[in-house]
């Protein structure tokens, strides 16, 4: 009983069981294994072996057992497993699933399921080629053409994805679309529109942490474009709002970078201290930021101090302890972020 092997032998007896049409000591025992089940694969595995028993003991709830794996299938090699069951529904309950899979409201159903499960180049595919393609109207366009883009902007094919976000501006009921707009604008490289998006973001959720998030997300598009004095601002805006934990740590290190980087070694220094004072080894910061308030204080003539801090940090078996000892031995090649 405490076998790893045991739940798959709940279900391997089970066919067996169905083989000697014994269907309802199958069903017990693929009840059972369904319960045992620890990945998505195995209770995929337990629901077909269900299915198959309630198909052949003539027991009409495989009809419903059967559409909602349909809809719950995470790819297309599932949904092709699923639909090999077709033929014994129509013949066994004279329903015929391939004319109730191809309503447009099943096929976007199941290309959302594609989508949350991951599968977004099939998500796109299924949702063109057997929703968008039938010409819906009114909400289930909206809601088909909403996830096309996003399956189109996960899968970087960014300039037709924000067209049809673009489109779809001012339409109800698509929670997410100025988030989605945003983040496809800055895949563009079109930061103001992404940071305008954004800016009326942090306007509509206040002091939140949702608008903390989105005026984050202001600060490092700025970031990117070298707009260290813009993005330090932002940045001290985020910590007005009060985040806490590795937020805080977050926005703590990056108004520290963009001091560095403006050359504020001394506000650089004073954000590091604070840092290393609170908690900076939980949240992983630690040797980054003892190798920066380093570089910091060697930039601003603090060199002793700058070299001990190296010295220290150099014995870390770690990628900034291997960036002290760089810099001791004289390699003055740059460092990224």
């Amino acid at each position: 009983p405490e076998s790893v092997w045991a739940p798959k032998a709940h279900l391997r007896l089970a066919e067996t069981m169905i083989e000697a049409k014994r269907y309802g000591e199958a069903e017990v025992l693929v009840r059972k294994y369904l319960k045992m089940a620890k990945n998505p694969y195995d209770f995929f595995e337990g629901r077909m072996v269900l299915a198959r028993a309630l198909i052949d003991k003539n027991d009409s709830k495989a009809v419903d057992l059967v559409k909602r794996m349909i809809m719950s299938a995470s790819e297309e090699a599932r949904l092709s497993q699923i639909k090999k069951l077709f033929p014994d529904v129509k013949r066994t309950f004279g329903v015929n699933l391939n004319r109730w899979i191809a309503a447009p409201s099943v096929q976007y159903k199941i290309s959302e399921t594609f989508y949350d499960m991951s599968q977004w180049d099939e998500a796109r595919k299924r949702v063109k080629s057997h929703v968008l393609s039938r010409n819906p109207y009114g909400d289930l366009k909206n809601r088909a053409l909403y996830l096309y883009a996003k399956a189109l902007a996960r899968t970087d094919l960014y300039r037709e994805a924000v067209n049809i976000f673009e489109s779809l501006r001012g339409t109800r009921h698509l929670p997410g679309l100025s988030y989605w707009l945003a983040r496809t604008y800055a895949k563009l490289n079109e930061y103001d529109k992404a940071i305008a998006i954004r800016r009326n973001l942090v306007k509509r959720y206040g002091k939140s942490r949702s608008a903390a998030d989105y005026l984050s997300k202001i600060a490092l598009l700025l970031m990117d474009q070298s707009k260290y004095k813009q993005s330090r601002n932002e940045w001290q805006n985020v910590i007005s709002m009060r985040p806490r934990g590795r937020n805080l740590m977050e926005a703590k290190w990056y108004l520290a970078w963009c001091e560095y980087r403006l050359k504020n070694y001394d506000a650089a220094i004073k954000t590091f201290d604070w840092m290393l004072n609170n908690r900076a080894k939980r949240y992983g910061y630690r040797d980054r930021v003892r190798y920066w308030k380093a570089r910091a204080q060697l930039e601003s003539g603090k060199k002793t101090e700058g070299r001990a801090l190296l010295k220290e940090l150099s014995s870390r078996n770690s990628y900034y302890g291997e960036l002290a000892r760089r810099r001791l031995s004289g390699d003055v090649r740059n460092a990224t972020n």
